[in-house]
């Protein structure tokens, strides 16, 4: 995961302003995991909600036309926030599975796209 103070990489002026608002906007989200966290977990802070949400996976695993949707966390802090922002309630959504003909149908257009560029 990315430190909260990296270096900025670019030359332009428009792609500094675009990096700084993306990272504002990154913080600004953080900040508001953090606050709604917060009220769960007490002694959480601002660095380690990042690690609290990099331990919670969401697996989806394809096979043919079933689709099997599972959620892990790797420490109890990670489960809470499971729990609590209801990424439990995941595992009971449908997620469209695409056939296998429209598979390869976006496949071969993929192929004849790259053809003619």
């Amino acid at each position: 995961m990315k430190d909260l103070a990296s270096p900025v990489y670019h030359w332009t002026p428009q792609k500094i302003r675009v990096h700084m608002f993306f990272s504002y906007l990154a913080y600004m989200f953080l900040a508001l995991l953090y606050n709604r966290i917060r009220t769960w977990i007490t002694t959480v802070s601002l660095i380690s909600v990042m690690d609290i949400l990099d331990q919670i996976r969401i697996v989806y695993a394809v096979r043919g036309s079933r689709t099997v949707k599972r959620i892990n966390a790797r420490a109890p802090e990670g489960i809470v926030v499971a729990e609590k922002m209801k990424l439990l309630d995941l595992e009971n959504l449908s997620v469209p599975t695409p056939s296998l003909r429209e598979m390869t149908d976006n496949l071969s257009e993929y192929n004849i796209l790259n053809k003619i560029v």
